[in-house]
């Protein structure tokens, strides 16, 4: 499996447990893809740093609504993130 490591989220790691195709469909993907690809200047260390802190901020206020809907959106943030490390593709 594909995991990354989100220490400030609360996570030792975060493991990409459905398939990348479904995961690209949903609604919190698109959400995080932006803000990502946004931010991908920034080492990529200090950009799982930051995009951390932005989840948890969210889910300590409570905006996902469901502990289950929070799993599938640091989910969807660590796909994003995986996918903008060079030459990482997990569809392979």
């Amino acid at each position: 499996m594909n995991s990354i490591k989100m220490p400030h989220a609360g996570f030792s790691e975060v493991e990409i447990y459905y398939p990348p195709k479904l995961i690209r469909n949903r609604i919190s993907y698109a959400f995080w893809k932006p803000i990502v690809e946004n931010m991908a200047w920034m080492p990529f260390h200090k950009l799982v740093h930051a995009t951390s802190i932005m989840w948890d901020q969210m889910d300590r206020n409570y905006k996902f609504g469901t502990m289950r809907q929070a799993g599938f959106e640091i989910e969807s943030l660590a796909l994003c993130l995986l996918e903008t490390k060079e030459n990482f593709n997990l569809d392979k």
